[in-house]
């Protein structure tokens, strides 16, 4: 489940990029999917959690950069 998390993610920051006028709830849903893929990892044994760890870091930039170019920042 962790891995389906993430790949939604994922789908959710590169469909801002086609639908602007979407892009606030996608990145809302994409915090949503974020926090869903901390919550599984944190019940995964500690060997098999930091397999995800440069995943889930990825998603997390992905996320920060489309919630700043959200506001206009970028």
């Amino acid at each position: 489940m962790v891995e389906a998390d993430i790949e939604i993610g994922f789908r959710l920051i590169e469909m801002v990029e086609s639908c602007p006028e979407e892009q606030g709830r996608l990145v809302a849903d994409a915090e949503r999917a974020y926090a869903d893929v901390l919550a599984r990892a944190a019940r995964l044994q500690p060997a098999v959690r930091s397999n995800f760890e440069p995943l889930v870091a990825e998603l997390r930039r992905a996320i920060d950069a489309a919630g700043v170019s959200k506001r206009g920042v970028a």
